[in-house]
């Protein structure tokens, strides 16, 4: 974190990560939670964040959405690590639209394997 932060219990806070980015061509940000976070009665919402290679301005910093599901106040310290980013690389592809995709439908979530 770049600056002390107090996250009220049961909200969420942008906690600023201190690290912009000039990202190569065809690669992305993948922002994860550091897996000591439930200890300290954190989540990252929506489990992951990513970046793409335009978020590269001057003020473009990064920030991790840290959601407090204790019901006490809990404080991130200027330097604690939060999140871990990792930098990947993308291809770029052409869409078809089909109207058929001429396989069998495969039931959603859960149905794997069944």
């Amino acid at each position: 974190a770049r600056v002390p932060i107090t996250i009220a219990p049961k909200t969420l806070a942008f906690v600023p990560l201190n690290i912009c980015l000039k990202l190569p061509p065809s690669h992305y940000v993948f922002v994860a939670a550091r897996s000591s976070l439930p200890k300290r009665g954190l989540f990252m919402a929506h489990g992951v964040g990513i970046g793409d290679e335009d978020f590269c301005g001057n003020n473009d910093e990064y920030h991790a959405p840290l959601y407090n599901y204790t019901d006490a106040p809990v404080t991130v310290e200027r330097g604690d690590r939060i999140a871990q980013i990792i930098i990947k690389p993308y291809e770029k592809v052409d869409w078809e639209e089909v109207d058929d995709l001429g396989e069998k439908d495969r039931g959603g979530f859960g149905t794997t394997g069944k």
